[in-house]
């Protein structure tokens, strides 16, 4: 009796041993993801990624084996998913299968979906991870501030993968994918050192840092939507008081629509913008869009931009429910609505499902209205992003792990002020 009480403490413990270093390992692969999603030297070479993924997987390999991996249906489909879109590229590129490294936003938005669900009840682990992210953030915006000071076009050449530029991005230097993560956190971390003020000035100072870093570096950088999204966002989480977010969309669109219109045909607003942005890729974008208006000759892409996202909508109506699938493909300028034409409604609500867990996540299971504010603003920063542009695979661990963090930690401060607000009460 006493040999098998002590050969059951020992399986004990060394199952709890070993799953201290598998948990262990886990976190060390998370941090992994975590700082290359953040980090342009880590976006420039094949390895970096190739690592990530590895990471990514050997993560949801260990929580196998010390039993913390969690999946509902959902997560099962999106895995059947993954299965089904590597089956359709190697019928569309005849068996090559070098074509498949091109899904890896695929590939990170299914696993980085699951760790998030894994996550769900334990958010306050991950805080020192983020912090150090957003550490990395303010220093690569700072970083990338100084270059365009020297070269305003700088960011958004990086962002058309000019092999030249590689060498400032091994520097630091970031360019879409670094701006448009931040163009997403923002709200969420504005709101997080709004409420750190009374709570922890730390947290305050870091906070306003990095949102004074981040403004230098797309004001500079010029890219429109990022100002333009930002603005928004803000409006809405400060002001929108309601539950649903349709008309948040509206509100956003309505905005875009006059913003466009001021341009076009009222001089004084023209004048004024481009003197506000003078010498910046911005003033180039306003006198674009008035030369598209008018019926003059444009520099820049928007005209070709609304060519790709008719060329998705036109394939969307062609095969609208499972998509052209290896026949025909997108307009290649919208995440979206590519994954929409590519897969059709199968694949590109699921796509939506993942993507927008975090705010779906909070309009199902939170009834407080100021966190459907939350919600909203974050809803619309999505949709602007991902559906007037292309998602980035290094954003996705940004949106589904840092955004539920620093939520969880405004929970938790207005959970603890309740408390107290209660106790005083009685």
């Amino acid at each position: 009796m006493g040999i098998t009480k002590s050969l059951a403490k020992l399986k004990n413990l060394i199952f709890h041993k070993r799953s201290s270093v598998t948990t262990f390992i886990q976190e060390i692969m998370l941090f992994y993801l975590l700082v290359w999603s953040v980090s342009p030297p880590l976006c420039v070479d094949e390895i970096f990624r190739i690592i990530a993924l590895g990471c990514a997987v050997g993560w949801m390999v260990l929580s196998s084996v010390n039993g913390t991996l969690r999946m509902d249906k959902i997560h099962k489909l999106a895995l059947v998913f993954v299965l089904l879109i590597m089956i359709i590229a190697l019928i569309e590129f005849k068996m090559d299968f070098s074509m498949l490294v091109k899904l890896i936003s695929y590939y990170m938005l299914v696993l980085a979906f699951i760790i998030n669900h894994s996550y769900e009840k334990r958010w306050n682990e991950l805080l020192p991870m983020i912090l150090f992210c957003m550490l990395l953030l303010i220093i690569f915006n700072l970083i990338t501030f100084k270059e365009l000071m020297v070269d305003s076009s700088l960011a958004r050449r990086i962002a058309k993968s000019d092999e030249t530029l590689y060498s400032y991005m091994r520097r630091g230097v970031g360019g879409y994918s670094l701006i448009y993560t931040q163009v997403i956190l923002f709200p969420v971390i504005v709101l997080w050192t709004i409420k750190s003020f009374s709570k922890h000035k730390i947290y305050f100072a870091f906070g306003a840092v990095w949102i004074v870093s981040y403004l230098m570096f797309i004001m500079k950088a010029g890219y429109s939507i990022a100002i333009v999204t930002s603005v928004i966002s803000l409006i809405i989480l400060a002001f929108y008081r309601r539950k649903s977010f349709i008309p948040a969309l509206f509100v956003s669109l309505a905005v875009v629509v006059l913003l466009v219109w001021l341009i076009g045909y009222v001089e004084p607003v023209r004048e004024f913008l481009l003197r506000l942005f003078n010498g910046t890729t911005i003033a180039k974008k306003i006198n674009d869009i008035y030369n598209s208006i008018h019926g003059a000759e444009t520099a820049d892409s928007i005209e070709s931009r609304i060519i790709r996202y008719l060329a998705s909508l036109r394939t969307i109506v062609r095969y609208p429910l499972i998509g052209s699938l290896w026949f025909d493909s997108g307009g290649g300028h919208s995440m979206i609505l590519d994954t929409f034409a590519k897969y059709g409604v199968w694949g590109g609500l699921l796509y939506v499902n993942m993507l927008y867990c975090v705010p779906i996540y909070i309009k199902k299971n939170i009834t407080d209205i100021r966190d459907h504010r939350i919600a909203n603003s974050l809803i619309v920063s999505l949709v602007m992003v991902t559906v007037l542009d292309s998602v980035s695979y290094e954003m996705i661990f940004p949106i589904l792990i840092m955004i539920p963090v620093l939520l969880s930690e405004i929970y938790s401060w207005r959970t603890k002020a309740d408390a107290l607000s209660a106790g005083q009460e009685g």
